[in-house]
């Protein structure tokens, strides 16, 4: 499905949600960096993509949520992001010598 996606986002293909390849990026650039999603800073990063009025609005819930100890301000590291990258380029590879 990934795969997909990325070849969806490359050629342009117009998809039903508008920022969908602005959250898609943001998702994977977060996934490179933490090996696993960090909600806080995913939206942050898609907001910037697509809008600061976005992230604006949502403040509020955010404020809930932190409240309620749901979303961490500070990131959950794996310890071999080195190998979740090394993965990720492989797909990569994978996906351009199947155009």
């Amino acid at each position: 499905m990934a795969s997909i996606k990325s070849v969806a986002i490359k050629q342009k293909f117009p998809g039903r949600i508008i920022e969908g390849p602005a959250l898609y990026k943001s998702m994977v650039d977060n996934m490179k960096k933490y090996g696993r999603i960090h909600e806080a800073e995913l939206y942050v990063n898609f907001a910037r993509k697509t809008g600061l009025t976005k992230l604006l609005k949502q403040l509020p819930s955010a404020f809930n949520l932190l409240k309620k100890r749901k979303l961490k301000m500070m990131p959950d590291k794996i310890e071999s992001t080195d190998q979740l990258k090394a993965l990720i380029e492989a797909a990569k590879k994978l996906e351009k010598a199947e155009e």
